[in-house]
């Protein structure tokens, strides 16, 4: 007797390679149907985690717009009630173990590709990262070995060679490029566009943390505790240098 539909699609779909330890590890590849699996219900929890909180918790509507435009007609922070700033608080809250899943898995997937990790900024991006994530469903995977697995790759960028070996060294390079394009940006959206929004104090502070840690080990791997120092570091220096301005 041939076994039903739900149960070849139940031991075909790939939930058996995914370990809840694993979600949050850098570590390691996986292939393009684990991340598109993993991709897909996570936004399926996390789309019906937020149309709860905001139906039971604040009597409103929450639908796929809204991950573009949280609250409609305010463009600036400057103007949100704060009603509306209780509950974009709890709803970045809420995404942050979802965006840090995210991170990991498209490294991983990106390692299993064979592509620069740098491209995982782009999950960041608004818009880009549903192209960005189709893509990677799509692309093939490619033949690693044992030290890529690990996350360790065995040569150096060229970007990588000019960067010191030395975590001080590091740390200070890291600083210097991430913080004057910080505040660069800063610049560009308070100046030139007027505009004080959700890029500015969200968007903005979570890419420059993370731009920072790439290249502080970019020549080494570094430690947990030494790559939130650098991480907050960026963020307050922009701040004080934002103060200082």
């Amino acid at each position: 007797m041939k076994p039903s539909f739900f149960k070849r699609l139940a031991e075909e779909l790939p939930w058996k390679d995914i370990s809840f330890a694993a979600l949050w590890d850098p570590n390691g590849a996986i292939g393009r149907g684990v991340y598109a699996f993993i991709g897909l219900a996570g936004f399926a929890i996390k789309y019906n985690m937020d149309r709860a909180v905001a139906l039971f918790g604040f009597d409103r509507h929450w639908g796929i717009r809204n991950y573009w435009i949280p609250v409609h007609d305010v463009v600036s922070v400057e103007f949100v009630r704060r009603s509306e700033a209780q509950f974009l608080a709890l709803m970045v809250l809420l995404s942050l173990p979802f965006i840090w899943i995210g991170v990991m898995q498209t490294m991983k997937r990106l390692r299993s590709a064979g592509l620069s990790l740098w491209l995982t900024v782009l999950f960041c991006a608004p818009f880009v990262n549903v192209f960005f994530f189709l893509f990677l469903c799509l692309y093939p995977e490619r033949q690693l070995d044992e030290e890529r697995l690990r996350g360790i790759d065995p040569g150096e960028s060229w970007i990588g060679r000019l960067l010191p070996r030395s975590a001080l060294g590091s740390a200070a390079i890291s600083l210097l490029i991430t913080v004057p394009i910080g505040i660069g940006m800063v610049l560009l959206g308070t100046k030139m566009l007027s505009d004080y929004g959700w890029g500015l104090f969200v968007a903005l502070p979570f890419v420059m943390g993370f731009v920072a840690v790439l290249i502080y080990g970019l020549r080494e791997p570094r430690s947990f505790w030494t790559c939130e120092f650098v991480a907050c570091a960026a963020i307050s220096i922009l701040g004080l240098g934002l103060i200082a301005l």
